[in-house]
């Protein structure tokens, strides 16, 4: 029986090892997170991609992208204006080049007006927007908590008016 018993028995380093098995270390590596893959394969960014993205999605990036694409947009329906619209200068034949100038100082005008819009209207709804995402991460409990005190307050009235009404 000795004998049994003793090979039975483990030493401290071999629990150690057999912990170190079966629970491995407790370093975790980024190859060991499991993620659903439901909609196809799942690659893990790296620390340039999100840089990068972080960069893409920035305020002042969707500002100036907004007033680049206001700029050609503008520039476009500005050319398309003036070739459509009559001439404002004067009654008599007009030269070529007073046609181009003309239409030149019309596409620089759409251009500049839509530039400038989409460069306000990003620039202030992207401001709004990040000022009112960090207001709710701050706030977002304490709204719950009001929430579900109403939820329960109107949920003890219904309660209470039922038993009145079932009483009655």
């Amino acid at each position: 029986m000795s004998d049994n018993e003793e090979k039975r028995r483990l030493s401290n380093e071999d629990w150690v090892n057999l912990t170190n098995f079966f629970l491995g270390n407790n370093t975790r590596y980024r190859e060991n997170i499991v993620i659903p893959k439901n909609l196809g394969p799942v690659k893990l960014k790296s620390d340039e991609e999100k840089m990068v993205e972080a960069a893409f999605e920035s305020c002042a990036f969707k500002s100036v992208m907004s007033c680049v694409i206001g700029y050609g947009l503008g520039a476009a329906i500005g050319l398309f204006s003036s070739s459509m619209g009559p001439p404002t200068v004067e009654l008599e034949q007009q030269t070529a080049r007073q046609v181009f100038k003309e239409m030149k100082t019309t596409t620089l005008s759409y251009a500049k007006n839509f530039a400038l819009i989409g460069l306000m209207f990003s620039a202030i709804e992207c401001t709004i927007e990040s000022v009112m995402t960090k207001r709710n991460k701050i706030f977002s409990l304490l709204y719950m908590n009001e929430f579900c005190r109403v939820e329960v307050k109107v949920i003890g009235k219904m309660v209470l008016m039922q038993a009145v009404l079932l009483v009655v």
